[in-house]
This record gives C-alpha cells, sequence and structure tokens, in this order.
C-alpha cells in the first residue's frame, strides 16, 4: 500500500467515524466559476462520465473523490460502505439523490461532502474535493446570497495548510478577472501551494495564445500552469468517449504552432502525474503535523468518554445492590455540593467566582455596601424633623428636645434596613438552587430521572430553611425597632452633642463679635491698634482651642455615662450647667426679638393697647361701641391639613440640628448591628442548616424499593454518545496503526 493509499484509508476512516473536519488531511481542492469547465476537467481525471450535469448550480455540497489505480474498476460510497457500484452509469442518479438529502431542495448548499472511493486502472492515486462552482447573480430558486455562500464554503477547503488548490481559469476570459486564482491568493498569497489550470484553449480566437499565462508571466505560481482541451458540450451531445477526448487533446497540442514546443507540459494526463507528485510530497512534509492532529484529537475523546462514565453494571433484580447504588450516588452529589459551597470544589474554571466565593460576594460586597451607603437625610427633610419635633411637644411646646420625635424618627429609618435583608437572603437562596444545577458528578449525569429527583429534593429543604430565616431576619429588625438603646457605648449622647454644638455658636459668636469691634476702625483709617491686634489673635487662640477641645469633650461625657435623657431631665451637674446655658440663650432671643417689635410698631397700634381704647374692666357699653370691631377679628377654622410655614427660630433649628446627630449617630449603632447579625444568620440558617438536611431528605425521599429502577434508568443520549465516542477513539488507533506502520518503512 503506498503512501497514498494509506492517506485515503485514513481519510475513509476520520469520515465514518465522522472525524473528517476534526483533523484536515491533504487532498486537491477543485476551484473554479461555472463556466470554467470543472465538470469536464475531473471527468477527464477520473475517465468516467459520472458527475451530475445541469443549468444553475448542479455541485451543491462538496464530492470527495478518492481515486485508486487498481486493475478492477468499481466504486463506492461512502454512505453506502460495502455496496460495490460496477455500473459507473447509477453513480450520477446516486450523487444526485444524496445531494437532495444533504442540501435539500430551494438549490441550497451545504458543507456535508460526499465520499465516493472509485477504483480503475485509467487513474493515478489522488484524492480531490469538487467544491459548488462560483456564481454572481442568484438565478431562479436560488438563495440571494448564495455567492457569499459559496464562498464562505470554498475559503473553508482552502483555508487548511494541508490543502492543494486547483485553480480553473478559461482561457478566453482575462487571468485578471479569475474567480478562482482570486481566492487562493487570499489564503496562499505566495502561490506555493496553488496550481493554475487554464482550460478551453481550442476555444482562443484564431491566431491568439495563452503561453504568457502558462509560463507564469502574468501572474506566477510556485507550483506553475497546466493548460488542458475537454469535451465541449457538443462532444457530450455526440457522446464522445473519454479516450476520444484524451486523443483529440493530445493531437491539438502536438499541431499547435505554439503548443507543441510545450505539449510534454501540457494535458490532462501531465496533470494527472503533476497532481500526484505533488500530493505525496505535501503528505511527507505534513505527516508529523498529522500524526499531531490525530494524538490531540485521540486525547480529547477519551476524555469525552470518562466524562460519560463507563456502562453501568448490570444489577439485575437485585434491589438491595441498586439501592446502595443510589445512597452512594447521592452521597457523591452531597459531597460535591458541599465542596462547592466551602471552595474545595477545583474542577470549576479560574475566570470567575463559583461556588461559595459568589456567596461571600453577595454578603459582603452587595449587602453590605448597601447598608452602609444607607443616608436617613436621603428620604428624611428639614420639615419633616421639624414637623416631628412640633407633633411630639403636644400642646405646650417642650422646655427641651422631646424624646419621642427621636424616637419616630429614628424608627423609620430601622425600618429600611428590612427589605435589602430580606433581599440578600433570597440572593444566597438563587445562589444555593444555581448550585445544585451546576455541581457535576460524572456517575450520576447519566441518570436523568434520578438528577431531576435529586434537584426537586434540595429544592423543596432550600424553601424549608428560606421561611424561618427570613423570620429571624424579620425578628432582628422588630428587635431594633423594639427597643432604642441609648446607652449604647456607641452612640453618641446628646449631652455630647449638645456641648459639642454649644462650643461651636460660641467660638462662632467670639468670631463675629470681634470682626464687629473692629469694623469702625477699619472704616475709619484702615488700620487696626498694637492692642486690637493682638486681642484678635487672642480671640483666633481662642477659637482654634475651643473647636481643639470638643472631640475631647464629648469623649468625656461619654465616658461619665450620660444618656440622651439624662441631660434633659437634669439628672447630673453637667446637666444642670447646660441648662442655665440653654435658658440664658432662650431668654436673649426673647429680649431680642421684643426689641424688634417695639421698632416696628406704630402709634396707632399702640394707641390699640391703651387704657382708653381697652379699659380693665369692660362692660355691655364697651363691647357694642366695638361690635364692628368684633366682626373684623373673627378667627378663621383651621385647614384640615396643618403643615409648619416660615423659617425656623434659633431654638428650633438647635433641636432640628441635635435630632440629625442624634440620627446619624445612632443609625451608624443600628447599621452596624445589621451587617453584622443578619449574614450571620443566613449562613447558620440557610447555608449550613441546608447542607445539614440535604443528605438526610434525599435518602428519605428516594431510598425506596418501589422507584429505584426508574432512578436508574439511564439517559438515552447519554449511551449513544459513549458509544459513537468509543467507535471514533477506536477510528483514532486504527489511522495511527496505517501512519505509524508508513513511517517505519520510509
Amino acid at each position: 500500500m503506498c503512501i497514498r493509499d494509506r492517506i485515503n484509508e485514513i481519510q475513509r476512516i476520520l469520515i465514518e467515524a465522522n472525524l473528517s473536519e476534526a483533523v484536515t488531511l491533504p487532498s486537491v481542492v477543485v476551484v473554479g466559476a461555472q463556466s470554467t469547465g470543472k465538470s469536464s476537467v475531473l471527468e477527464s481525471l477520473i475517465g468516467k462520465d459520472i458527475l451530475p450535469r445541469g443549468s444553475g448550480i448542479v455541485t451543491r455540497c462538496p464530492i470527495v473523490l478518492q481515486l485508486f489505480n487498481d486493475q478492477n474498476e468499481w466504486a463506492e460510497f461512502g454512505h453506502s460502505i460495502g455496496n460495490r457500484i460496477t455500473d459507473f452509469s447509477s453513480i450520477r442518479a446516486e450523487i444526485e439523490r444524496e445531494t437532495e438529502r444533504l442540501a435539500g431542495g430551494n438549490k441550497k448548499i451545504t458543507d456535508k461532502p460526499i465520499v465516493l472511493k472509485i477504483h480503475s486502472p485509467n487513474v493515478v492515486d489522488l484524492s480531490l474535493i469538487d467544491l459548488p462552482g462560483i456564481i454572481k447573480i442568484p438565478t431562479g430558486e436560488q438563495p440571494p446570497d448564495i455567492e457569499a455562500q459559496i464562498r464562505a464554503l470554498i475559503l473553508k477547503f482552502i483555508r487548511q495548510e494541508n490543502a492543494i488548490i486547483l485553480a480553473l481559469t478559461a482561457a478566453n476570459t482575462d487571468l485578471a478577472n479569475s474567480d478562482a486564482l482570486k481566492l487562493a491568493r487570499e489564503v496562499d498569497p505566495e502561490g506555493i501551494r496553488t496550481i493554475g489550470v487554464i482550460t478551453k484553449l481550442d476555444l482562443m480566437d484564431e491566431g491568439t495564445h495563452a503561453l504568457e499565462v502558462l509560463q507564469g508571466s502574468i501572474y506566477p505560481l510556485k507550483l506553475g500552469y497546466v493548460g488542458v482541451v475537454c469535451r465541449s458540450a457538443k462532444d457530450i451531445a455526440s457522446n464522445k468517449s473519454m479516450q476520444e477526448a484524451v486523443d483529440s487533446e493530445r493531437a491539438f497540442f502536438d499541431s499547435h504552432r505554439v503548443y507543441r514546443k510545450y505539449s510534454d507540459r501540457l494535458g490532462v494526463q501531465y496533470l494527472q502525474r503533476l497532481m500526484n507528485l505533488t500530493l505525496i510530497k505535501h503528505v511527507k512534509r505534513n505527516i508529523p503535523s498529522i500524526r499531531a492532529s490525530l494524538m490531540e484529537l485521540m486525547q480529547s475523546k477519551e476524555i469525552e468518554l470518562s466524562q460519560y462514565g463507563d456502562a453501568p453494571v448490570d444489577l439485575g433484580s437485585d434491589q438491595t445492590a441498586k439501592g446502595l447504588y443510589v445512597l452512594a450516588l447521592i452521597n457523591k452529589f452531597c459531597a460535591a455540593l458541599n465542596e462547592m459551597i466551602t471552595g474545595r470544589y477545583v474542577r470549576g474554571g479560574y475566570g470567575e467566582l463559583t461556588g461559595g466565593a459568589r456567596i461571600a460576594y453577595i454578603l459582603n460586597d452587595i449587602f453590605k455596601k448597601t447598608i452602609v451607603a444607607l443616608d436617613p437625610f436621603d428620604i428624611l427633610t428639614d420639615e419633616a424633623i421639624r414637623t416631628a419635633i412640633r407633633n411630639a411637644s403636644g400642646i405646650s411646646h417642650a422646655l427641651f428636645l422631646p424624646e419621642g420625635a427621636f424616637e419616630n424618627l429614628i424608627r423609620q429609618q430601622i425600618v429600611r434596613l428590612l427589605e435589602p435583608s430580606l433581599e440578600a437572603s433570597h440572593l444566597v437562596f438563587e445562589e444555593l438552587r444555581r448550585m445544585v444545577l451546576t455541581v457535576k458528578v460524572p456517575d450520576l449525569a447519566r441518570y436523568d430521572v434520578l438528577s431531576q429527583r435529586i434537584a426537586q429534593v434540595v429544592d423543596v429543604v432550600l424553601q424549608r430553611c428560606l421561611i424561618p430565616t427570613d423570620q429571624m431576619i424579620k425578628s432582628l429588625i422588630e428587635i431594633e425597632l423594639g427597643f432604642v438603646n441609648t446607652d449604647h457605648p456607641d452612640f453618641v449622647g446628646a449631652t455630647a452633642s449638645l456641648l459639642a454644638m454649644t462650643a461651636e455658636d460660641e467660638a462662632n459668636a467670639s468670631d463675629r463679635e470681634s470682626v464687629a469691634r473692629a469694623r469702625p476702625i477699619r472704616q475709619a483709617d484702615g488700620f487696626k491698634t498694637d492692642q486690637e491686634e493682638t486681642k484678635d489673635k487672642n480671640t483666633a487662640a481662642q477659637l482654634k482651642k475651643t473647636k481643639t477641645a470638643q472631640p475631647e469633650l464629648l469623649k468625656e461625657e461619654d465616658q461619665k455615662g450620660n444618656s440622651i435623657w439624662s441631660y434633659i431631665w437634669g439628672s447630673s451637674k453637667k446637666a444642670d450647667e447646660l441648662e442655665v446655658k440653654l435658658n440664658s440663650r432662650v431668654q436673649k432671643d426673647k429680649k431680642l426679638e421684643q426689641e424688634l417689635e417695639n421698632n416696628e410698631l406704630s402709634m396707632s397700634r399702640l394707641h390699640l393697647f391703651s387704657t382708653e381704647t381697652y379699659p380693665k374692666q369692660f362692660d355691655l357699653a364697651f363691647i357694642q361701641r366695638n361690635a364692628e370691631a368684633r366682626v373684623a377679628t373673627r378667627l378663621q377654622a383651621p385647614p384640615k391639613m396643618i403643615k409648619v410655614e416660615g423659617n425656623p427660630r434659633q431654638r428650633e433649628r438647635l433641636e432640628m440640628e441635635l435630632v440629625k446627630k442624634l440620627l446619624v449617630s445612632y443609625f451608624d449603632v443600628v447599621k452596624k448591628n445589621i451587617n453584622d447579625s443578619v449574614p450571620k444568620t443566613i449562613i447558620t440558617m440557610l447555608v449550613n442548616n441546608a447542607r445539614t438536611m440535604c443528605e438526610r431528605e434525599l435518602v428519605l425521599s428516594l431510598y425506596k424499593g418501589d422507584a429505584l429502577d426508574e432512578l436508574l434508568s439511564e439517559n438515552a443520549y447519554i449511551v449513544k454518545a459513549r458509544e459513537t465516542t468509543r467507535k471514533q477513539l477506536v477510528s483514532l488507533h486504527k489511522s495511527l496503526s496505517i501512519l505509524a506502520e508508513f513511517e517505519s518503512k520510509y
């Protein structure tokens, strides 16, 4: 068996095993337009009139022609191995039927090949691939993008480095317009694996010739050009035999005034020898790469077969053995799921987070960052705070900040933590369900029914764990709502907040007073005296000292254990001192308001308050004399909805700022608690409980004698895929043996 026979045998084996596209073997790919006489050239090489003919696209799928030089003459199709054909006139009809089966109707094309093996004494050992002819404009039932489809199909075959391109161009057309050479140049720009074939040399105008083209003067190719003369349409219609066509071609070249000098390198017979020698050289040069491709494919198929697992052991009617086997599969699944959650499942890729790492990302990167980013003043306005303070004061304005205002406002913020906390538990729940579908157990994959039942049972377990998890999360929020712990060590109390605010206000007031006293001097001469400069410096130093002392003051007050309302109800000496300061500021505010009011009153308004208009003792005559005044001063009914209006007074501003500081401080404490307790709850009550319950629930639900046969029914696809992969491995081993045998001899 020669090298060409061995390559053809390997190609046949790979095609039978459906691996022809995975391993590319050296072959000659025939490319040309419909009008170049492609079918006539191929039939001349074969020596038989077997290819379909007609108008439009006739070749609609690749036809692999494996030619063997043999004393006996017969043919065999790859889709009907063992059915030898001796009547070559029937081959054309079989090609047409198989084309219709592979490509369908409407003149569609396909990349699925038809393999035809031909043994004849009139051929040389060759492997040819005939492709659809190149067209420009779709006609009839052809798809509108047929040109692009054919182009893509041709490029798929000629792009392979093992392919030798046989580019056909008609002699009566300009070489610059050759579609075949244009496609060949895209994949073989140096022309090292392209053979140019010039057809229809006998149809050129009288007195012209294609010698420059054949010599490669116009577009050079390393493998050169070969001119041929094949049967014309008239010859085919008159049933001119192949031998007669070969004789006519030889007579044409021997008698032509230009071509006769080169007749030994022209014609179909020379083209056969050239392709055979070129292909043999190409095969020898590519044997190492062919062997490497076969080895790589064999390794991938062995891995694929291992994933399908060995064929299950026939347990017969032994229910005990079947039960133990089901228990073993359940144990493997639970172990793989636990490994995925704990991070020991190493079968996944390294390009993304998997398993428990995704749960950690949900809790640490999504949930915690969302909670930390919550700001109480995203939805809480100054008007809402001011309204809450007034509502908590009731019918009389409280002497100090009412406790109810702060508690109502902070509870509104705590409620906002419930929704993201529940969302976190549901995200982890969905992630666990995803793991159940993602975890791979090779022995379990073949049993569809068992895999589906396991997924269903685990899903029920997860739902049972989710309900108490959500309830516990709600309880955590209710605990925070139920008691506002103002004695928490991380909470900045009202005393410390008031001291900080008072120190800041005194510093600002001192600064404004210094500026006010300095203003007349600057207006007079633009300069300050040395005494004033010294005083300003002392004021600035005192301001800096006051601001610097604020954090220490806050720390001192918190360490003394002063809670929010200890200051308000005067339970400490420091609270009494602050009460005196606050009352002093309130009295100053009232005095200032009274002075402003007195300045704005007119004399007529002052007259209304005189004793003549409003005597100390009112009588009926006085009321009658002022009847009109009583009508004019009647009160209006209050609106259905009353809102705070106008700018807040100094006292209200002080109370609002104090509430803001308290809200921020306590909300930070609650967020810290939730960020710690909610993830612990989810991991403990959802993840860990599910891991613990899974195996027990699976055994209770699936270990039943009457259901074992159904659970262990193997997937039909797995059975078929395992058998196909085994056959492919056998074919690859056989191909490697053929290649090794040739290498040992040559």
